[in-house]
């Protein structure tokens, strides 16, 4: 059956109307341009988090110059000054991957390129593009970036991105073309995304649900070997667990003393179990003009704290976007958590200079109180000559663990 359709209304292709022998009636005039649309949208939604506010405003502004253009309300940009803003988008991002620059150095040429395509004339050809620059966005975004919102975004991605494709083969072809072989290609195009999109889910497990890890890698998912309780026992696994937590890049040269590397700050062991005691954050001071930088990649972790040499001062955020740093008692540094997303931040520190031994006054106890303490240990231990070393110390920390003691760094003023 063929159903003939009179009105000269258009002849394009993308646009409804007439094909290109002459007359073939269509369901609907185009809907591949809203699929494009939003397939775009969904790369760019994954990507936020990973470039600056700047080129997202810059690609919602190409896709809506795109949409008026397609109504009719604009003209497409001439093609001189968007190649020679296609080839300025390349070389930027060579230059950022010889800089030794990261996924950014990716994303930022892909996105240049995604909105060169918008402002000029969106053919088929175009759109085909898009669709590519679409899936590299994707592919990027999934080096770092593996979550549960990913995982959501990816599935809006792949159905616009095969709706879009099957409508654009169907609009191309027409009612005349061979409707098996359209159906084909969209097939092997949208099952292609979806093969490779498993494959960076099992390959690249950047994520704490156990269903994204292979059972064969170690379980525990995205640990990085820190853990924001400390009991007696568990510093063993911590040592033993050879993954790897965060990536440094120190300046060249000879660093002082040995590398010690500080998260949070625990102030106080009651109970066998070492916990933080609310205080007041640190004043924020202009950072001295010497001191220890340093470049770090956290892996992704269930935690918040950020990590830098002893002791930081000064911390900021390079990659994700917009994520802001708080201050904590201790010079404790935390971050929003970001599940599944591997952080890159900058970290000024001051290496902590070598201090004498406690004195008299940090030990607590005055000499009026010695002789009434060797009486409280005598009571406790019993008899001198009972018991073994390791019984007397177990009687000690018995008494010493029950309430009201308690052990903590933080040395009370004299008399309190």
């Amino acid at each position: 059956m063929r159903w003939e359709w009179s009105s000269p209304i258009s002849s394009s292709p993308l646009h409804g109307g007439r094909d290109r022998g002459g007359g073939s009636w269509r369901p609907w005039p185009s809907m591949s341009r809203p699929f494009l649309y939003l397939t775009f949208l969904s790369a760019l939604l994954l990507s936020r988090d990973l470039i600056g506010k700047g080129w997202v405003l810059l690609c919602l502004l190409a896709v809506f110059y795109n949409l008026l253009e397609w109504r009719g309300r604009a003209r497409p940009l001439p093609s001189g000054p968007l190649t020679l803003l296609s080839l300025l988008a390349i070389g930027y991002g060579l230059l950022g991957v010889l800089r030794g620059g990261s996924v950014e150095a990716f994303l930022t040429p892909l996105l240049a390129l995604s909105a060169v395509r918008f402002l000029g004339p969106c053919r088929v050809r175009e759109m085909w593009q898009i669709y590519a620059l679409s899936f590299l966005i994707l592919c990027a975004v999934s080096v770092v970036k593996l979550s549960l919102e990913f995982g959501v975004a990816l599935g809006a991605f792949t159905l616009f991105a095969v709706c879009g494709l099957i409508l654009l083969n169907w609009e191309r072809e027409g009612a005349k073309g061979p409707l098996e072989k359209v159906l084909l290609y969209s097939l092997g195009l949208g099952s292609g995304i979806l093969l490779l999109a498993v494959l960076f889910f099992v390959f690249l497990p950047r994520s704490p649900f156990a269903f994204l890890t292979l059972p064969f890698l170690e379980e525990g998912g995205t640990r990085a070997g820190f853990s924001e309780v400390i009991s007696l026992g568990d510093v063993g696994e911590v040592i033993e667990d050879r993954r790897v937590a965060f990536r440094v890049i120190l300046p060249k040269g000879l660093l002082p003393g040995p590398l010690y590397w500080r998260g949070a700050v625990y102030t106080t062991y009651r109970k066998g179990r070492w916990i933080r005691e609310g205080g007041s954050p640190p004043p924020l001071r202009p950072f001295p003009a010497r001191g220890i930088e340093q470049t770090v990649l956290l892996e992704p972790y269930e935690g918040d704290v950020l990590f830098g040499l002893d002791c930081p001062r000064l911390m900021e955020v390079i990659a994700p976007k917009g994520r802001g740093i708080r201050v904590f008692p201790g010079w404790t540094f935390r971050i929003r958590p970001s599940s599944g997303m591997r952080v890159k931040y900058r970290v000024l520190s001051l290496p902590s200079p070598p201090r004498d031994p406690p004195g008299e006054e940090c030990l607590q106890v005055p000499s009026s109180l010695r002789a009434r303490l060797q009486r409280i240990a005598l009571e406790v231990i019993g008899e001198r000559d009972k018991g073994d070393a390791l019984e007397i110390a177990q009687r000690l920390s018995s008494f010493l663990n029950s309430p009201p003691f308690g052990y903590a760094l933080n040395v009370p003023p004299p008399g309190d």
